[in-house]
């Protein structure tokens, strides 16, 4: 199965080459393959199927075609379901190590003319959050934020803040779009709101609550996150389930078309997928900041706990302890 996903992917992606069978018969072929946390699934049990497959495609091509390399890349607290598992040589690891600050500041002048460039890195030099945004992944969110021709730069203290100034910067990019009427729903947002958005006033970085659309949209990311038990859990749901998990979480009707749609107006979700009418979150990370609102006004340490008995620990886990780590 894993092989024929590739399969259908290289065509998509590739059209007028080769097929990719052909490339790796000729062993002249590295694949990346970003994201083994972010496979789909719908329960632990799933992923670790989903992990199988690949691991099988590994030893294969390991067997029949050594000259062929596969990366794959994941973040390390999500590495719960080894790709060496069950073997007795571990596969090689690469740990991709924070963006040092000459690095940062030469990130931000590739992407910047040259005055602006130094002004944003005069304000992230000295900033206490420079460590947050060694990441590329976080760099590259917040020069995506930056508007050169505004007087001042705001830069996020934390992942939470980079993510509310993300989305919303999209809602204001919204309800200044004519063409898109959607936002002006009263069930969506409030007059107020809107005026409070569009004001010169409107501190960076502030989401309204009053209406259902994030406390919704908060509420299904939760669903989400919670239905397998498991923190690391990433997925999407038929779009009639996205409705009927944001129904339940605020415990009221709820105009769930106009917020599934909302959220796809501004960049929440998959395009792909809610094309075919699944709802999936554009990024795990998205996924996280929307479930941790809801977590936030509903404290349960239970489901921040994490196994440290022998008999609790999962068996990948049990694994690296008995190889010694």
């Amino acid at each position: 199965p894993a092989l024929c996903w590739l399969e259908s992917v290289w065509r998509k992606e590739t059209r007028a080459a080769p097929p990719l069978l052909d490339f790796i018969r000729l062993e002249s072929l590295i694949l990346l393959l970003d994201g083994l946390n972010e496979i789909p699934r719908r329960s632990a049990e799933e992923y670790r199927d989903r992990v199988a497959e690949w691991r099988a495609l590994v030893e294969a091509i390991e067997h029949r075609h050594p000259g062929v390399r596969l990366l794959f890349a994941c973040r390390p607290l999500d590495y719960t379901q080894r790709l060496d598992a069950g073997r007795h040589t571990r596969l090689p690891e690469i740990e991709i190590q924070a963006m040092e600050p000459e690095r940062i500041r030469d990130f931000i002048h590739r992407r910047f003319a040259e005055p602006i460039a130094d002004r944003i890195w005069e304000q992230l030099e000295e900033h206490p959050s420079l460590e947050l945004y060694s990441s590329p992944y976080y760099l590259n969110l917040l020069l995506g934020q930056i508007d050169p021709r505004a007087a001042e730069i705001a830069i996020p203290q934390d992942r939470a803040g980079l993510f509310t100034a993300m989305v919303h910067k999209s809602l204001q990019r919204e309800c200044r779009n004519k063409e898109n009427p959607r936002f002006e729903n009263p069930e969506l947002l409030t007059s107020r709101d809107r005026r409070t958005l569009l004001g010169e006033r409107c501190r960076p970085g502030w989401l309204p609550t009053g209406a259902p659309l994030f406390p919704a949209l908060a509420e299904l990311a939760f669903h989400i996150q919670d239905a397998s038990g498991s923190n690391e859990r990433w997925g999407g749901l038929p779009w009639e389930e996205a409705r009927e998990a944001m129904v339940q979480g605020l415990a009221h009707a709820l105009p769930g078309d106009a917020i599934l749609e909302a959220g796809c107006d501004l960049g929440l979700f998959e395009d792909e997928g809610a094309q075919a009418g699944e709802i999936r979150f554009v990024h795990q990370q998205m996924q996280e900041y929307f479930a941790a609102r809801v977590l936030a006004q509903r404290p349960d340490p239970n489901k921040l706990a994490l196994p440290w008995r022998s008999a609790e620990i999962p068996e990948s886990a049990e694994v690296l302890i008995a190889r010694g780590g």
